[in-house]
């Protein structure tokens, strides 16, 4: 599956990228400083330390650059009438009304209900209409979801624009 932007969520999710990779950049220079007046690495705890550090950084930015490998730039719709990348969505599970936004990479912000698209409840939404009701499964328990209301992110234009 592809890898959806925005444009304004590309350049957020580079940057994102760009700030994990000068952390690891940074590690790299200290490598000199944990061996400084010593002949040898050997029995060097410090070093031994930033080497862990350095080897977590770099898992980090392969994860981080990982989206970015068949990158497309999509534009959120600024209308809809089914659940797509782009809406927002108010909808209940069993009786409690949420609502989400439904977005792409480097446009989520779960404090704020801005969902990644890959998330399993919003690839249960997807297509769906307003009325529509259906079953997902979450961890343990399987769920009725009804459609509320869709519409288009309010921010779609800026987003898109970018």
């Amino acid at each position: 599956m592809a890898n959806y932007f925005s444009r304004r969520g590309l350049r957020k999710y580079q940057e994102h990228v760009q700030t994990v990779q000068d952390e690891f950049t940074r590690l790299q220079g200290l490598i000199g400083e944990t061996t400084e007046g010593t002949n040898t690495w050997h029995d060097n705890a410090g070093y031994d330390h930033l080497q862990i550090d350095i080897d977590v950084a770099h898992k980090r930015l392969a994860s981080a650059k990982e989206p970015l490998i068949g990158a497309q730039i999509v534009e959120y719709p600024l209308s809809v009438d089914q659940v797509a990348l782009g809406s927002e969505v108010e909808y209940s599970i069993d009786g409690t009304i949420n609502t989400i936004e439904i977005v792409a990479f480097g446009d989520d912000d779960i404090d704020n209900n801005k969902i990644g698209y890959k998330a399993p409840l919003c690839q249960s939404m997807l297509k769906h209409k307003v009325g529509d009701e259906y079953k997902h499964q979450f961890h343990n328990a399987t769920k009725l979801i009804k459609i509320i209301r869709i519409a288009a992110l309010s921010w779609a234009k800026e987003a898109n624009n970018i």
